[in-house]
């Protein structure tokens, strides 16, 4: 039963991470979402109906190229689809057949186009972080219903006012260094961060500034870029984020050692 909830939720990544491919390329120049949502960039010709424009079996079948004109195709879609899946997959391993399943395949989404987004752009738009916020705001309290864990409701409110806060001094502050769109996305990541204990905010930002630090050093020492070179901070915390949702119980049993 497991295994068949896995796969079910790697297939249904793959679908999910094909059509954020498309909020991805139009939401942030807001390009409207009406079909055709499949074409080439080049030629303009439609992917759709064909067995090309299904999740990476359009990759498979096209070998990368656009039939019509030999364009090759952009990687990135590949790319979104896999990585969606494989961490709608991860989710079902963590959460198991539980309706928070759902709101954390909605996390693992919107950190998908996020961390795209701002490493094209260095925006978070917020005509994608709102409607997670909604569906969040829906989901989670009755999941939190469901299965009688208002306290972890409590925590992941506790968790995405700390995140929030947190962030919006360091706007406050420096607001060339921290946009206010990385502010709206901290509160989301502080409530599912939260949901899983107030800890897990501390390891997931702690984690997120320590990849973006070493990323950072990494420019200066060997790009030879300037100490006040910036780095999108998105993909970081999405990072951070993540692999303290799917393996921050032990990281966070560590810290607390350490600390407790």
């Amino acid at each position: 039963m497991r295994l068949l909830l896995e796969g079910g939720c790697f297939l249904a990544g793959l679908l999910a991470g094909s059509l954020l491919e498309v909020v991805i390329e139009r939401v942030p120049t807001k390009q409207s979402l009406a079909r055709p949502w499949f074409t080439c960039s080049q030629c303009s010709s439609e992917l759709v109906p064909t067995v090309r424009a299904l999740p990476v079996v359009w990759w498979i079948a096209s070998r990368g190229r656009c039939k019509s004109c030999g364009e090759r195709f952009s990687v990135r879609r590949l790319g979104v689809e896999v990585t969606t899946g494989t961490l709608f997959s991860l989710s079902a391993i963590r959460f198991g057949a539980d309706l928070v399943l759902l709101a954390y395949c909605i996390f693992a989404g919107l950190l998908v186009v996020a961390t795209v987004v701002d490493a094209r752009m260095r925006i978070v738009p917020v005509r994608f972080v709102y409607p997670a916020l909604v569906a969040t705001l829906v989901v989670l309290p009755l999941a939190a219903v469901l299965d009688h864990s208002s306290s972890s409701l409590v925590h992941a409110a506790i968790g995405g006012a700390s995140a929030f806060g947190f962030f919006f001094l360091v706007h406050f502050i420096y607001p060339d260094g921290l946009g206010f769109g990385d502010v709206r996305l901290a509160f989301l990541i502080g409530v599912y961060l939260g949901w899983l204990g107030e800890a897990y905010v501390f390891v997931g930002l702690a984690l997120s500034f320590v990849f973006a630090a070493a990323a950072g050093l990494w420019l200066v020492i060997f790009r030879g870029q300037g100490r006040k070179s910036s780095v999108p901070l998105v993909p970081f915390l999405a990072a951070g984020s993540l692999i303290t949702v799917f393996w921050g119980a032990p990281i966070t049993r560590f810290w607390l050692g350490i600390h407790g």
